[in-house]
């Protein structure tokens, strides 16, 4: 059984931005959000890959997962890395929105599910 959900989409976030998100409103824009214009999330199987291709420098961050639906009609399926489709989110990004919080830890070059939560 996955740690991702089905019909969830999933924002990868490392320390900082994980200790944002859980004092605010809103998931604040990454560097490469405000560049493109707009909030990058990932699908639940694209949700390792981005990990480790976002944030290498870690070996532990977080993936926070909220319901598609959540961001109505902000939400676009566009084609990004590899021709993939994936979320986007045109507009602030409310965190109660999110409604689960799946912990990830790097092995050798890769991101995998932490059985043990959030250290």
């Amino acid at each position: 059984m996955s740690a991702f959900r089905d019909g969830y989409i999933y924002r990868v976030c490392c320390p900082r931005a994980w200790d944002a998100l859980t004092r605010g409103n809103h998931i604040p824009y990454s560097h490469d959000d405000s560049k493109d214009g707009y909030f990058h999330l990932s699908a639940p199987d694209q949700v390792l890959e981005t990990a480790a291709i976002v944030c290498p420098e870690y070996q532990q961050l977080v993936a926070v997962g909220c319901p598609e639906e959540a961001p109505g009609k902000t939400l676009k399926w566009e084609e990004s890395r590899n021709g993939e489709k994936f979320p986007h989110v045109y507009g602030d990004v409310r965190i109660v929105w999110f409604d689960h919080v799946v912990p990830l830890h790097k092995e050798g070059d890769a991101f995998v599910v932490s059985p043990n939560g959030i250290n």
